[in-house]
């Protein structure tokens, strides 16, 4: 926190900084945790195509097969899921990690106008 609890503040003055390194571990285990299902992807696809080829030979059940796509389908859903958590993680990581007292007045200043806002001095925590 960059000012004392109750004293004035200028405007565009620093108010808070957000550690960044949370998010850049986070953001690196997501990164690990993807290239690890795009490698259980590319397995599930390689048995997927093989099973497939010796269905059509008629040298395994049908039941085999849904099982090798099941298995291929479930491994593709956890690579986009994990590309969701690295573009999450990216963005996080990205974010300018400030607040600023216009933010700040303007929440300040809309609970003013209320006269049945509550009263609160900002401590810290």
């Amino acid at each position: 926190m960059h000012y004392e609890p109750g004293t004035r503040v200028e405007k565009d003055q620093l108010l808070f900084t957000i550690d960044p390194e949370p998010f850049g571990v986070a953001l690196v285990a997501a990164k690990a945790e993807l290239i690890s299902h795009r490698a259980e992807l590319s397995l599930a696809q390689t048995e997927y195509e093989r099973t497939e080829t010796i269905y059509r030979q008629k040298a395994t059940s049908e039941i085999a097969l849904i099982k090798a796509r099941a298995k291929r389908d479930k491994a593709a859903a956890a690579v986009a899921a994990s590309q969701v958590t690295v573009l999450g993680g990216q963005l996080a990581a990205t974010v300018i990690a400030v607040v600023l007292v216009p933010v700040f007045f303007a929440v300040f200043q809309r609970m003013a106008e209320r006269p049945d806002a509550p009263r609160h001095t900002p401590t810290a925590g």
